[in-house]
């Protein structure tokens, strides 16, 4: 099935219509990468089952189920792109945009706009050849690991992607919902947010190889205006006030905002340090409650680390992660300031 020639004569008729209105050529072979998803998502619009199949990326062994689930999922997606739900709907528009070809596979860039936004990156499609033809095979995933993304890197310093992905798995703060029998205050705290530690000065780094290798490529207009720009914003903010804090070990407003800035990047150990640092300073100072936040942050740091340490002992795979990530030990070694 997956491997059968697409456009007989017998099959013109009744799909000239998709490829009138794709816009490309009548032999489904000849197309481009950025042509097979515009045809494909003509055909996931009229749910065209059958036509997806086709146009589905499908190697051997694969199960119906998992074929199924590819053309569901095509299908989903354009549904999806005809509204946005939320407090208001807006009716969005999607757009092809960059084509890049590496030998027997491609990525295709699509953009998603609104009658009251800019065009935005929406999502990266990954093509393959199969007998000829290009084929969908996928997403270009944000989840996948870093040990991946540098992996890509290695093998094809021209595709710049896996700089972005980078970036952005180190610029975002990833929060796990997670279930604790760990006693707060005395009390079962329940369901609480485990804070995976995240480093926004390594994204930085990432974002700007980036823009150096590619400063007109797809995702630059999103680093230079968002998550980069949120990310840099981040990283200045914590050199500041590490510079502060080397100048005066003392500084009081530097130690409160790295405190703070420690508990939201999920290093409890550096935040109740600081917040000790603070308090063994100035003890009776309670500058708009700057005391009693930094005296309830102690107590709380040690609830966080008791469950996040319970978390990774579950998720050793993600320890493994977050560690090279950081550079150090999570919770072993001698923690110091800033």
């Amino acid at each position: 099935m997956y491997c059968t020639e697409l456009m007989k004569p017998s099959r013109l008729c009744s799909l000239a219509l998709f490829v009138i209105v794709a816009g490309c050529s009548p032999r489904v072979e000849d197309m481009s990468p950025r042509q097979i998803v515009k045809f494909a998502n003509k055909a996931a619009e009229s749910k065209n089952r059958e036509l997806l199949k086709k146009l589905a990326y499908v190697p051997n062994g694969q199960t119906r189920e998992e074929i199924q689930a590819t053309v569901d999922s095509l299908i989903e997606k354009s549904e999806k792109s005809s509204t946005a739900h939320g407090m208001f709907k807006f009716l969005f528009r999607y757009k092809l945009g960059t084509e890049r070809i590496y030998a027997d596979k491609a990525y295709v860039y699509m953009y998603a706009g609104s009658v009251v936004t800019s065009w935005r990156p929406y999502m990266v499609l990954l093509l393959v050849k199969q007998d000829g033809i290009w084929k969908i095979r996928g997403e270009r995933r944000e989840c996948e690991t870093p040990e991946i993304w540098r992996g890509l890197l290695q093998t094809d310093p021209t595709d710049t992607d896996p700089l972005y992905y980078l970036g952005l798995k180190y610029q975002r703060e990833e929060l796990i919902p997670y279930v604790s029998p760990v006693l707060f205050r005395g009390e079962p705290w329940g369901s609480t947010n485990i804070h995976i530690p995240h480093d926004v000065v390594k994204a930085i780094e990432y974002f700007d190889e980036y823009l150096k290798t590619d400063p007109k490529g797809f995702w630059a207009p999103v680093i230079r205006t968002e998550f980069g720009a949120m990310a840099r914003e981040s990283a200045d903010g914590l050199r500041r006030v590490r510079e502060a804090i080397k100048k005066n070990p003392q500084d009081l407003d530097a130690l409160t905002y790295l405190s703070g800035i420690y508990e939201n990047m999920g290093l409890y150990r550096k935040s109740k340090l600081a917040a000790e640092r603070f308090i063994e300073v100035a003890p009776n100072d309670n500058k708009n409650r700057r005391g009693e936040v930094m005296r309830d942050r102690i107590q709380r740091s040690d609830f966080d680390l008791t469950v996040q340490r319970e978390y990774f002992d579950k998720n050793p795979d993600k320890l493994k992660e977050v560690e090279a990530e950081l550079g150090f030990k999570l919770f072993e070694g001698e923690v110091t300031l800033p």
